[in-house]
């Protein structure tokens, strides 16, 4: 192999396909990041659907506690109530999973009592998963105790990755690959055993890259066309290859590379914005099993969308301040479908998704107005490009300050 030819494939062709490869490998790390952060959705939602059902079961048990006498065996809830608190706490009963009240006695109660109840705890949490599209799993203390089927992650958490949920408040992811979920936790459970209550939220899609594979082909196609333009020009002929020709033939590569990473970041936040509206969508479908569709302020408690309610052309309740003319311009969706597309609020020009409310009206949910995840592509995908730019001025720069054209 003669060597401008050499010089070429190890100074152009490879730095450019080194820079496709890269540019492919950041699509599919910030693209598991994008699965990461829905399947922590879906886990919060079911956290918070958990914590309202064990607020209400509290508040009845508190109405029902009755005096029990406190003895040597009785729980750290009892204790507790005796010396003034009011504890409550979930524990593992005859009957599963059950809410636990104790209070301090009240004037009239016998003495060395505390008013107590119990009873089980029933919980739409794991619905809000299947209803979001997640395979979903509730662990009390590291231990599976309620879960869909069939129930993903493992039946017993260990206490390492229990621990980084609970300190890592965007969630754990639970697979290197991106397939194996995401677990929240949160704080609280059982005085007794010191747990905590941790939700694993699994997406049922298998992870594919928003990069196809044809274009990752054809970008391979250019740049072996470009290697064997590469061998035609600089050893054909026997005669002498001037810098310009280097040059030329250089451009094919290069420019193979800086339109792969303009044309994945296209396809990646198309992809970006279909998975929003994917999310948006499901959060409605909470929302609406939960009768909370039309309560823009709950929809956003649940859900960490904006949200807005419009009726008869007019924003009547949103839970971001600010002009909201664009929302409420949009048009009404059809009956008991959705409709999605862009819409411009206080945070910019955003994906939007409508539902139709029985009555009246409707209610929209937006996307964030930046996405973190696409600037983080776009920011590291202009550094790929630019890296490339300065090798090859270096490159170049190189060749030209030598004093005789390259021999072939």
């Amino acid at each position: 192999m003669r060597r401008p030819y050499l010089v070429y494939i190890l100074t152009v062709v490879f730095p450019s396909a080194v820079t496709i490869a890269a540019g492919t490998h950041l699509a599919d790390t910030v693209w598991r990041d994008v699965r990461i952060h829905s399947e922590a959705r879906a886990a919060r939602m079911s956290l918070l659907t958990l914590e309202h059902d064990l607020g209400a079961t509290v508040s009845t048990l508190t109405l029902e506690a009755a005096p029990a006498p406190v003895t040597d065996s009785s729980g750290a809830l009892e204790a507790r109530a005796l010396a003034g608190d009011t504890a409550n706490g979930l524990a593992v009963g005859r009957g599963g999973m059950e809410v636990r009240v104790a209070l301090p006695p009240v004037p009239g109660d016998p003495p060395g009592t505390v008013r107590t109840a119990a009873a089980p705890l029933t919980t739409s949490a794991v619905q809000v998963g299947r209803t979001a599209g997640f395979g979903t799993a509730l662990y009390l203390s590291g231990q599976r105790w309620l879960a869909t089927t069939p129930p993903p992650g493992p039946e017993v958490l260990p206490e390492s990755v229990l621990s980084a949920a609970a300190r890592t408040p965007g969630g754990v992811s639970m697979g290197a690959d991106g397939d194996g979920g995401t677990l929240v936790a949160l704080g609280g459970g059982s005085p007794e055993a010191d747990a905590a209550v941790a939700v694993l939220a699994q997406s049922s899609d298998p992870f594919t890259s928003p990069l196809p594979f044809p274009l990752l082909m054809v970008m391979g196609l250019l740049l072996l066309f470009a290697a064997l333009a590469g061998w035609i020009q600089l050893t054909g002929g026997g005669g002498q290859t001037t810098r310009s020709s280097l040059v030329l033939v250089s451009l094919v590569p290069a420019l193979t590379a800086w339109g792969f990473l303009y044309h994945g970041g296209r396809l990646f936040h198309e992809a970006l914005d279909g998975a929003e509206r994917r999310d948006l969508t499901r959060a409605l479908a909470v929302a609406r099993a939960r009768d909370l569709a039309a309560d823009p302020s709950a929809l956003h408690d649940l859900s960490g969308f904006h949200a807005y309610r419009v009726v008869d052309g007019a924003v009547t309740a949103a839970s971001l301040q600010g002009p909201a003319d664009g929302i409420a311009r949009l048009p009404a969706p059809p009956p008991s479908f959705t409709s999605t597309g862009r819409v411009r609020t206080s945070e910019g020009l955003v994906s939007y998704v409508a539902l139709r409310i029985p009555g009246s009206g409707f209610t929209v949910v937006t996307s964030p107005g930046s996405s973190e995840l696409g600037e983080r592509y776009d920011r590291q995908g202009t550094r790929l490009g630019l890296a490339l730019a300065a090798w090859l001025l270096v490159v170049g720069l190189a060749l030209t300050g030598r004093r005789r054209p390259v021999s072939a």
